[in-house]
């Protein structure tokens, strides 16, 4: 993906920003037009000089923090209306022998598409979310043994999924996405002892939503996780407590009339 984005496009005239992308803070140049017509107020902001802040007064955007290949790709959407990478994936027969390259190319696309989602959702560019997960689900939904992506492959996405993103009482399609996959793969043996018990462990959440769209998972798996608790960190002194994880995502998710409480036992006795 070029970095001379602005120049593909001669439809664009007047002021430009600087943006500061990336660990080795590349400078690109585009048209403030673009984002003063992204339909994200958070980004016309950025360029707007009636506002204070400092980005708008400077005419500079530091996104030092985030991958270039992540704001190309958002780049060339604002531009151009649609993705350059997302149309890379096509699911097409495989070559005798390319089936370990092809599940790597994939799942750094799926990787790929997953953080231009989180990216996306910062910034409120609701389409360029929509495009991610389209990609992202096409990918997941291959039963192919021969294309599916490895047990290692989504405990990876996993990661990245849930260590970035909030979870409530409500999934987001980004999590959405993940939990449907890992729920249509989970009776197949190698996934379930290679997923299961990482996701039991660490991610309450995602193992709650499986547990809801698997009624029939293993019953040895769900009295386990039945029984699991999780730290939470109480609303008015601070403190760590434990919480069983069935209670607490029952009630979050309404299945109870219980009230969910972000108290420790001692505040809940004032």
């Amino acid at each position: 993906m070029s970095s001379d984005i602005a120049t593909k496009d001669t439809s664009y005239t007047g002021p430009m920003v600087t943006l500061i992308v990336g660990k080795d803070r590349q400078e690109l140049q585009v048209h403030t037009h673009i984002f003063q017509n992204s339909g994200s107020s958070t980004l016309a902001a950025l360029v707007d000089a009636n506002k204070p802040w400092r980005e708008a007064q400077e005419g500079r955007i530091d996104w030092s923090d985030q991958h270039v290949d992540i704001v190309l790709e958002m780049l060339h959407y604002l531009y151009f209306k649609h993705s350059e990478r997302f149309g890379q994936y096509q699911d097409t027969p495989s070559k005798p022998g390319s089936s370990k390259k092809e599940i790597e190319g994939k799942f750094s696309t799926a990787l790929h598409n997953v953080k231009v989602y989180i990216f996306a959702d910062f910034y409120l560019l609701n389409k360029l979310q929509e495009s991610a997960i389209a990609s992202l689900r096409k990918i997941l939904e291959v039963r192919d043994p021969e294309l599916m992506l490895s047990a290692d492959q989504l405990v990876q996405l996993v990661v990245y999924v849930y260590d970035n993103t909030l979870v409530s009482s409500k999934e987001t399609p980004l999590q959405a996405a993940i939990s449907d996959c890992i729920s249509g793969y989970i009776m197949d043996l190698s996934y379930k002892q290679g997923i299961l018990d990482h996701v039991l462990e660490k991610y309450p959440p995602l193992a709650f939503n499986i547990c809801l769209k698997v009624p029939k998972i293993c019953v040895s798996w769900r009295i386990q996780f039945d029984s699991c608790e999780f730290e939470r960190q109480c609303g008015v002194c601070r403190c760590k407590f434990t919480v069983k994880a069935k209670t607490f995502f029952q009630a979050t998710y309404k299945q109870t009339s219980n009230p969910v409480h972000f108290h420790c036992e001692t505040c809940n006795r004032r």
